[in-house]
């Protein structure tokens, strides 16, 4: 294994067991952390992260861990829909648009922490963006010139 690994797995856990030495003493307090954990930890039990998509980061909590109340409970009557960042089936309350206007909006059909993926990558293309316009304007021939003149 590349030392980079090691070192990046060393710094989880070390962030896990400080995290874990707060909260394994709250977690009596939580009914539902045993289940919403062991939904965590199956995530991607089954099949490896594919390391080039920015929707199965570890940073963003996913869509569908915590568990759901009793009103959106009720809503289980419409079903499932994939999302189309990490192509995992949620209920209604993970997504923007509501299901029967699902096929209209294809911009919508990503659950809310795709959605915020989608918006950190467009504020960052943004931003690069911008930073590139202004390095072309201060380097551009025309300021050049005018500042030899003065």
């Amino acid at each position: 294994m590349p030392a980079t690994h090691l070192e990046y797995a060393a710094a989880q856990m070390a962030h896990l067991r400080m995290l874990a030495s707060i909260l394994v003493p709250q977690a009596v307090k939580s009914a539902n952390i045993l289940r919403e954990s062991k939904r965590y930890i199956e995530l991607w039990h089954r099949q490896r992260r594919d390391t080039k998509s920015p929707y199965q980061i570890p940073n963003y909590l996913p869509q569908g861990i915590i568990e759901r109340t009793e009103s959106e409970r009720s809503n289980r009557g419409l079903g499932t829909r994939r999302c189309r960042g990490c192509y995992r089936d949620l209920y209604q309350e993970s997504f923007q648009v509501e299901f029967r206007r699902w096929a209209q909006l294809l911009e919508k059909q990503y659950c809310y922490t795709c959605a915020k993926v989608n918006l950190r990558l467009y504020r960052r293309t943004r931003f690069l963006d911008v930073l590139e316009l202004a390095k072309s304007r201060t380097s551009s021939p025309a300021l050049i010139m005018t500042e030899t003149k003065v």
